[in-house]
């Protein structure tokens, strides 16, 4: 536990000097909790799951956290762990996409580069609109490529999307050969490059993420691959967890836009390594089916939303009735000193929050057991017993797996 709460302090004290960078600061949640929401998500599976996730327990708990440690080295990695809703909803008439694909068409440009003349790749987005499952070349294309045919389906396009395009995907140059789009392009050899102007993935994809991770844990289950329904497990978790973070569905993710910078490690990090261990509840019943995953992860993000304001409102009205010299404290840890919110102060924003992270965490363990018992039921609930002979090939996967690949094949099922 010490160095958990070593490991906490240190992110903590990047927080207080490093506000501007979004994963910069934190740990999401705090390695603590991420690993003890997985941990206890497994008590809450049926008879026929439980005792596969148990005897692996240790490795459900301990990578709960690769993702965190993936971000840096993955370009499209940071932005899975997040949503800024409040960029694209202003009001109750406003409206996101809930399919990737169809929000990435409706928030970006997309431009074909040919002998250095840039084109528009589709008509005007009034025509994507009318007809959203049909995707039209402009005309300017049809005249200098001359593709196949005219249009791309949405599902051509959404196969392209996962399979060629976010394997390349840079926030600094998103490009990639026409000859890797397939469709209407699929016999070309032209010398050309599809650019996209992203416009939204910068924002944050959290919600569509976890359903393609979802996604792949039923694949998993029905390959019956151990190693791949754990790590998938293990990484389902930990963005179900950042799901149900408040401030990962805000672009005032640290309150940097309002004065209350530090906000962010001080709710999903130093509240639940002070206050978790022993004055959270975490019975939270057992896990059930859930027959709309879309909806779920949606229903999840709002909940989370409608939290945001309460967080930002709080620390305000806290902050102003505290001393200054009573918030931030120098605490001992690892042989230096490091700032840290006092205990005082900390209780008293958890108070008044009314057990507002404490709930988080109550209903991301039950989420994160109903998200694995509904990929498993989707697969047609295989028997894990069979793979208990199988455990012993885990080793140290992080370095003997290959990365994680889209279940397409499931994908062109159930689209």
């Amino acid at each position: 536990m010490d160095r958990k709460r070593h490991l906490i302090a240190a992110v903590c004290t990047i927080a207080s000097i490093s506000p501007q960078a979004r994963f910069s600061y934190d740990a999401s949640w705090g390695f603590y909790a991420h690993r003890l929401i997985n941990r206890l998500a497994v008590f809450t599976l049926p008879e026929q799951m439980i005792e596969f996730y148990k005897v692996n327990i240790d490795y459900i708990t301990d990578h709960a956290v690769d993702p965190d440690k993936r971000r840096y080295a993955v370009k499209a990695e940071a932005m899975r762990h997040y949503i800024d809703l409040d960029q694209w909803i202003h009001s109750e008439t406003d409206d996101l996409p809930r399919d990737f694909a169809s929000a990435l068409l409706q928030r970006s440009k997309f431009y074909l580069s040919i002998d250095g003349e840039a084109l528009s790749l589709f008509r005007d987005s009034i025509q994507i609109a009318l007809d959203p499952d049909t995707l039209w070349l402009s005309d300017s294309v049809l005249l200098m490529v001359c593709p196949a045919r005219n249009y791309w389906t949405l599902m051509e396009f959404r196969i392209c999307l996962y399979e060629n395009l976010m394997p390349e995907y840079d926030p600094a140059s998103w490009s990639v050969p026409v000859t890797r789009l397939g469709g209407p392009f699929a016999s070309l050899t032209t010398h050309g490059v599809l650019v996209i102007d992203d416009r939204f993935c910068p924002h944050g994809i959290l919600p569509y993420h976890l359903e393609r991770c979802h996604r792949q844990l039923v694949h998993a289950f029905r390959a019956e691959d151990p190693v791949r329904i754990l790590r998938l497990s293990a990484e389902l978790g930990h963005y179900l967890g950042d799901a149900h973070v408040p401030l990962h569905t805000s672009k005032n993710y640290n309150g940097q836009l309002t004065g209350q910078d530090g906000i962010h490690a001080f709710w999903e990090s130093r509240i639940p390594e002070l206050f978790a261990a022993d004055s959270f509840d975490y019975f939270v019943g057992p896990a059930y089916f859930l027959d709309d995953i879309r909806a779920a992860i949606w229903k999840i993000i709002f909940e989370s939303h409608c939290g945001v304001e309460d967080i930002l409102q709080t620390e305000r009205t806290l902050r102003s009735v505290t001393p200054e010299d009573q918030q931030y404290c120098f605490e001992p840890r690892g042989g230096s000193l490091t700032m840290q919110a006092c205990r005082n102060y900390a209780a008293a924003f958890n108070a008044r929050l009314n057990g507002q992270v404490e709930q988080r965490m109550r209903s991301c363990i039950l989420a994160t057991g109903c998200f694995w018992m509904s990929a498993w039921v989707e697969a047609g609930q295989p028997d894990l017993l069979r793979l208990y002979d199988k455990k012993t090939s885990l080793g140290d996967t992080t370095k003997s797996t290959p990365p994680l690949a889209p279940s397409w094949q499931w994908l062109r099922q159930h689209e």
